[in-house]
């Protein structure tokens, strides 16, 4: 591999699940998120620098390619795969690891697409609400009075979800 290549075997090798889950935030489709990584990948290999801040910068490319996808194709696929992104380890206690999941999927779809490309990109892929504003052109108090907005709205969720059961 040539010395100037390794930075982005680096990036792919600890940001890959990330990077992934962001193109999935936006098209809903794991073949279609798994697509856009690769074509953002191969331009990637074709650059001739290393990008200021290559972390963001594939970030960027990858929401950015995700959502020309989406303006392609004009339409948002419904499919919910978000479970073959998970690993393929199976724990003691996988229906409550299951169900934690199916409401967790469920707050977040709640959320207006802004809050939830938010969380998902502090919460998954471990950016700060500094890096969320760079990416998405949005003033970082603005990213960071969304993500406690969405937080709340999950709450909420959570209160009501928890009392129907009690009722039930």
């Amino acid at each position: 591999m040539q010395q100037d290549q390794r930075w982005l075997a680096k990036l792919y090798e600890e940001d890959r699940k990330s990077l992934l889950l962001t193109a999935w935030n936006i098209v809903r489709d794991v073949d279609l998120a798994e697509d856009i990584l690769q074509s953002v990948f191969l331009r990637l290999t074709k650059r001739k620098d290393i990008p200021d801040g290559p972390r963001l910068f594939a970030f960027a490319c990858v929401r950015n390619a995700a959502i020309d996808q989406l303006r392609a194709a004009s339409a948002r696929p419904a499919s919910r795969q978000l479970d073959s992104l998970a690993s393929a380890s199976v724990s003691n206690d996988e229906e409550h690891s299951y169900i934690e999941t199916e409401f967790l999927d469920f707050a977040l779809e709640q959320l207006e697409s802004a809050e939830r490309e938010i969380v998902e990109l502090h919460l998954h892929s471990c950016l700060t609400f500094r890096e969320i504003g760079q990416l998405t052109h949005t003033p970082t108090a603005t990213v960071a009075t969304k993500y406690r907005r969405a937080l709340g709205k999950i709450r909420e969720n959570s209160k009501e979800t928890k009392y129907e059961r009690t009722r039930g």
